[in-house]
């Protein structure tokens, strides 16, 4: 539907400035909206999972080790020195806290995007060919949300930059097609156990 608003609004400056940038904050939404949600819920099917293996340290160690220093923090000394005593038992357990991790990460440019991979042990290789536009996505849209006034280039017709955007939502559903591919893989092999 936004592709046809979009078409429609070539040669009226005014409308397609407005669906110009509609297009791409809604394509950036889905993006970081299915990014996150679909990361988070696999995080925490691994975090849940009865198995040891690397992957997890990994996520323990940027989920749970703030958890507990905020957790810590938050004590008496005295509190400290009974939690102490009690070993590990006293301490709130850290699970299922991927998700909520992951929904804080802040928007999702090309080293969040990364990070959110490296969190979920998916091999960042497989994206690399996909920086720049990933990086171009989370510029537009950064220049959209703020109302950038420069963001169009000046060489190029309404239609030139309508194509651009075009391509950048199809490449941007392929990315996360691929994501989507990795962990139902990563599932139904349980590659996360060699990671």
């Amino acid at each position: 539907l936004l592709k046809i608003v979009l078409f429609r609004s070539l040669g009226d400056p005014i409308h397609f400035n407005i669906s110009y940038r509609s297009f791409v904050t809604i394509t950036y939404a889905h993006f970081e909206a299915y990014c996150k949600q679909s990361v988070g819920y696999y995080v925490d099917f691994i975090i849940r999972s009865e198995d040891i293996y690397a992957c997890k340290a990994k996520m323990i160690e940027t989920i749970a080790a703030p958890y507990i220093r905020r957790t810590l923090s938050t004590v008496s000394n005295a509190d400290l020195c009974n939690l102490m005593m009690q070993g590990t038992a006293g301490l709130p357990a850290p699970t299922s806290r991927g998700h909520s991790y992951v929904e804080n990460i802040s928007n999702i440019n090309i080293s969040n995007f990364f990070l959110l991979l490296d969190l979920a042990g998916i091999e960042s290789v497989n994206f690399i060919h996909h920086k720049s536009v990933i990086s171009r996505l989370a510029t537009l849209r950064h220049e959209c949300a703020h109302g950038e006034e420069n963001i169009f280039d000046r060489s190029k017709t309404q239609g030139d930059l309508a194509d651009d955007v075009y391509k950048i939502q199809a490449e941007i559903i392929t990315v996360m097609h691929k994501l989507g591919v990795e962990m139902i893989d990563g599932i139904e092999s349980k590659s996360y156990l060699q990671r």
